[in-house]
C-alpha cells in the first residue's frame, strides 16, 4: 500500500494534470500522483495523491501566476492563457 499524502484535489495542480503515453498521471508541476476512492461523510469522493512526497517540498502555487512560475523553476513551461484555475476547473464538471 502506497502511503497517502495530501489530497491534491483542491490544488491548482491537479487542475492542470500532465498525462503521457506511458500512462502516468502527473501533476502540473510533473510529479506523479494517483487517483484513489475515498469514504467521506458517507459518500463516495475521489482523491488525488502524490505518490512521494517530494512535491510537498515546493511551495504550493495558490494561483495562475505562482503555478507559472513554480512550473518553470521546475523546467516546465507552461503559458499562463492554458492554465486552469481551480474557480474554473470546478464550473467545468
Amino acid at each position: 500500500m502506497v502511503k497517502k499524502h495530501r489530497d491534491c484535489t483542491t490544488c491548482i495542480v491537479y487542475c492542470n494534470m500532465l498525462h503521457d503515453r506511458s500512462g502516468i498521471s502527473k501533476c502540473g508541476l510533473g510529479f506523479e500522483c494517483y487517483e484513489d476512492f475515498e469514504q467521506r461523510g458517507g459518500m463516495l469522493k475521489v482523491a488525488v495523491h502524490p505518490v512521494n512526497d517530494e512535491c510537498e517540498k515546493v511551495p504550493k502555487p495558490r494561483n495562475k501566476k505562482q503555478f507559472v512560475e513554480t512550473t518553470a523553476s521546475l523546467g516546465i513551461v507552461w503559458d499562463i492563457e492554458e492554465v486552469v484555475g481551480i474557480s474554473e476547473y470546478g464550473r467545468m464538471f
